[in-house]
């Protein structure tokens, strides 16, 4: 049986993504980075803050959501449901996390958008 609904279209990353982050943060620490593109999906996020989260310039590499990055989905920012609860709980692991291309896209404040 599928399921369809929020949570399976924008899922948290797995144990295994998890592991594979941990496996792979020594050789990202040794990386000189100042911009991480990412996808504005939980996962991809979530990757990007578990491979850099012990980086020595962790608070001044700039994290910033690219929608071209996202999978293609049947919806206009590719996150489904409420953006502006997506962007809390992201910004809750990366605080210089720059959301600013969703709004870009919509030419609107993204925090008055939600998505379904």
């Amino acid at each position: 049986m599928l399921y369809s609904g929020e949570k399976t279209r924008d899922s948290e990353l797995s144990e295994e993504g998890l592991l594979v982050c941990e496996e792979k943060q020594e050789r990202f620490n040794q990386l000189k980075v100042h911009t991480v593109f990412v996808s504005p999906l939980k996962r991809a996020v979530q990757t990007a803050y578990n491979l850099f989260k012990n980086h020595p310039d962790f608070e001044s590499i700039k994290f910033i959501i690219l929608p071209s990055l996202r999978e293609i989905m049947n919806h206009s920012s590719g996150i489904p449901g409420n953006i502006e609860t997506t962007i809390e709980e992201l910004k809750k692991f990366i605080p210089q996390l720059d959301h600013s291309e969703l709004e870009k896209c919509h030419g609107n404040s993204i925090l008055s958008l939600s998505y379904f």
